[in-house]
């Protein structure tokens, strides 16, 4: 764990400077990303260096989905980004960070701020003024917010004439900055800027149909409507689908002593390398067993997260 301010000192912060915003926007489908240049105003882009110093003193953490402390920044692996080739080619083409622009990415040379309901986050970009380094610090559209902010400024009888082609609020709340790697300020609006999780339930299907025509679970068509809940989510997205029959294989005989010991309801035959869930309890446990944190969890005692209960000494 280390501060975020040996990422961006103080003293970087002084020597930044506003160059320019993309507003970012994805299409019904989700499928395809548009973007337009913009130029906030100064004293948005101020606004933001100051929030940005606010959490210089914060401590950061390596990334986790089951981590929200909000005074905690979570360090993102930037390869780890679906979107961020995507980004990077479209900020930074034909040189050592990006690459031709990605034909999906939509470009739309306009001077106009697109539509206020149809922005889903804004890339600004911040230059060291002696390094020359860019920083790019995303701020998330919240749609939500936009009329009713404007109501309150302009609680006028002619406020439903209004023409929203033409209003824009502009946040200065910030999600995330890039700067090497992804520092996440506010996980959740991290995950819906990126769409994380429609991504994540494509993995977590993924896994449980594994598990399936794998025969690993041998009642999985009884939980299947649970295994698909959100609190699931979490947990069964990091089994490694390419590695788990062989970890179960290797460590069959503690599995089965976690299993017959300790009243985590799952039963497991070592000889069919097989499980059985009794209860709906059992698939977060089972989750746990056959997830990359299984180091942790077969050493010494068994472990569940995030709530760190033990389940008893093996």
């Amino acid at each position: 764990m280390f501060e975020f301010s040996d990422i961006i000192t103080f003293d970087d912060l002084n020597n930044l400077y506003y160059k320019n915003s993309y507003a970012c926007y994805y299409n019904t489908k989700g499928d395809k990303m548009s973007v337009s240049h913009i130029v906030v105003p100064e004293k948005i882009s101020t606004s933001i260096k100051s929030n940005l110093n606010s959490r210089l003193n914060d401590k950061v953490e390596d990334y986790d989905a089951e981590a929200s402390e909000k005074s905690i920044i979570y360090e993102f692996n930037k390869e780890l980004l679906i979107q961020h080739d995507t980004i990077m080619n479209f900020l930074y083409p034909d040189t050592e960070v990006g690459a031709q622009p990605n034909p999906n990415f939509e470009i739309n040379n306009s001077d106009e701020i697109p539509k206020s309901d149809k922005i889903n986050f804004v890339i600004h970009v911040f230059i060291h003024d002696e390094t020359e380094q860019e920083i790019l610090i995303f701020t998330k559209h919240n749609k939500s917010e936009i009329l009713k902010k404007i109501f309150w400024l302009n609680n006028q009888e002619d406020f439903k004439a209004m023409d929203k082609d033409k209003l824009y609020v502009f946040r200065d709340k910030i999600t995330c900055v890039y700067h090497g790697n992804y520092f996440i300020f506010d996980q959740n609006e991290f995950h819906e800027l990126f769409k994380y999780w429609e991504h994540m339930e494509m993995i977590r299907d993924k896994v449980i149909n594994h598990l399936e025509d794998n025969r690993i679970v041998k009642n999985i068509s009884d939980y299947k409507d649970t295994y698909k809940k959100h609190y699931n989510m979490k947990s069964i997205i990091k089994i490694d689908t390419e590695n788990v029959q062989d970890f179960i294989k290797e460590n069959k005989n503690t599995i089965h002593e976690i299993c017959s010991s300790l009243d985590i309801s799952v039963d497991f035959d070592k000889e069919q390398y097989q499980f059985s869930i009794r209860n709906e309890k059992g698939i977060t446990i089972l989750n746990r067993i056959l997830s990359h944190r299984s180091g942790f969890n077969l050493r010494n005692e068994f472990i569940t997260f995030p709530t760190y209960k033990a389940h008893g000494s093996l």
